[in-house]
């Protein structure tokens, strides 16, 4: 059927095997109930509603849909495939034993006091909008199904509740957020949550216990969008930007306000810890967010562990990669000619202006931030007689080397001189020794935080920094004193 410029006044068509297809000039002006609509355009506004009873393809094109009810969507068996609207869309849309594919609205959907309900019993495709005001919901309470993609050029102020996003989908705010997302699933690692300005004060992202697979980014548009309100993954509760817990814990995944700072407790080894120094070291530097460069990333400086010497930059002597797998990580590695990481030493990175936010508007810098950790020589490396245990014969190659040494493997510390500092090394790493230097797990070295002997600890000192810098600073009379008091120590455990 076909009024080329009018209006129409409704359909009331219960019966097999009626189909519509056609157009009006004008607006709808009272419901249609048919068996099944394939294509149906209304130039103007659908004043009322459309049924479809039968399980037509249902595609309807629409200058404004009015709200809802009575101007609403209704399958009443198959699937929605196509409703597109020029305006704004105020009416509801339903598919009680079917899935939507495509609502497609130029303008508004639903309005702060009557927010539209989009529902559907099996998946819903694709949700565009310039400010959505609704609530979603694809599936059942008891039988939830996925979502693919929302766009909103707004903001979106409503709910949402699905089994998960599909993977290499995203949900797409360019405004605020202020609502609650309820996803029951995990997360594919390939979709994204991205707001533009604020996740708003009382609004909410609910995951799953390990639901955080994939990348929430509050702030995309770097225009002092604000983190207000909460991500819920399981029983923990994200509520800050600095959050400490780390990746692992939450399922893989983050939630980032851009520009994206460090990720401390998520890089490798972990922000400000001490580790025993093995051949290959590598240090992963873990963002809240991906990120990506053109040229080198990092800033590598060093100094001797336990001194306040000022920091000489190294970036030489590294390579610089994006981690296999994650966007939101770089690793530093040995460069072809350079040293890389070496024992005994503190060490600092920090981002360069080359080091880039990926996705957000204007591709910024990451935040500033200074990323440390020192490493140390391990058990494998304070066995120099290689015997398997750490002991007095080891020591006796200290002395052996004393003095100004530079290189020497004797010069445990790496200060360039073989002296206190070296056997206080020997003395934390006593006993057999299973050569953890030399371990390898899935083709990379283990890293392995280095702590402070139950003997030492004995003695009253409380971290290893604290007992390095001490040893250091002994003469050769208190340093041999200083020896048998702990051998003493170690022969009556």
């Amino acid at each position: 059927m076909q009024a080329a410029a009018g209006n129409l006044d409704g359909i009331n068509g219960f019966r097999d095997n009626l189909w519509l297809y056609g157009r009006i000039g004008g607006d709808l002006t009272d419901s249609i109930f048919i068996g099944e609509v394939w294509a149906f355009t209304v130039d103007g506004q659908m004043v009322r509603g459309i049924t479809d009873n039968e399980g037509g393809p249902v595609h309807i094109r629409a200058g404004s849909i009015a709200p809802g009810p009575p101007g609403n969507v209704f399958a009443a068996v198959g699937n929605i495939g196509l409703v597109q609207v020029a305006g704004n869309m105020l009416g509801n849309i339903v598919a009680q034993n079917g899935s939507i594919n495509n609502l497609d609205v130029a303008g508004d959907i639903g309005t702060v006091l009557n927010p539209a309900v989009i529902a559907s019993d099996g998946d819903i495709n694709v949700i565009n909008g310039l400010n959505i005001y609704a609530n979603i919901d694809a599936g059942t309470v008891l039988a939830p199904a996925d979502i693919s993609t929302l766009t909103a050029t707004g903001i979106f102020d409503g709910t949402l509740d699905a089994a998960t996003l599909k993977a290499g989908n995203a949900l797409s705010i360019g405004g605020n957020f202020e609502g609650a997302i309820t996803l029951a699933s995990s997360r594919p690692a390939t979709s994204e949550i991205r707001i533009g300005d604020s996740l708003a004060s009382g609004s909410s992202i609910n995951l799953p216990a390990n639901g955080l697979a994939g990348q929430i980014v509050v702030n995309n548009n770097d225009a002092g969008g604000q983190w207000l309100g909460t991500v819920n993954v399981g029983a923990t509760a994200l509520t800050t930007a600095g959050y400490t817990e780390a990746a692992a814990s939450l399922g893989g995944g983050s939630v980032g306000l851009a520009p994206f700072d460090l990720h401390g407790e998520s890089s490798l080894p972990t922000d400000g810890m001490v580790v025993e120094w093995v051949p290959g070291l590598t240090a992963t530097v873990r963002h809240y967010g991906p990120v990506t460069f053109a040229s080198a990333p990092f800033t590598v400086s060093r100094r001797s562990f336990g001194t306040s010497d000022p920091f000489t930059d190294v970036t030489s002597d590294f390579d610089f990669a994006p981690a296999a797998g994650d966007a939101d990580s770089v690793v530093a590695s040995q460069s072809v000619g350079g040293a890389g990481f070496v024992s005994g030493f503190e060490y600092q990175i920090t981002p360069t202006a080359s080091l880039l936010s990926q996705g957000v508007v204007g591709d910024p810098a990451v935040a500033s931030y200074t990323y440390t950790f020192s490493a140390l020589p391990g058990c494998g490396a304070s066995d120099l007689n290689g015997d398997g245990v750490v002991n007095g014969g080891d020591i006796s190659f200290i002395l052996n080397a004393w003095g100004p040494c530079p290189g020497c493997p004797e010069d445990l510390n790496g200060d360039g001189v073989v002296d206190g500092g070296d056997i206080s090394f020997i003395l934390n790493n006593w006993g057999p020794c299973a050569s953890s230097s030399m371990m390898m797990v899935m083709g990379g070295p283990v890293i392995v935080e280095a702590t402070l002997s139950p003997t030492l600890q004995q003695l009253g000192f409380t971290s290893i920094e604290e007992y390095f810098v001490w040893a250091e600073s002994l003469t050769k009379e208190e340093l041999h004193g200083h020896i048998l008091d702990v051998i003493e120590l170690l022969l009556a455990r």
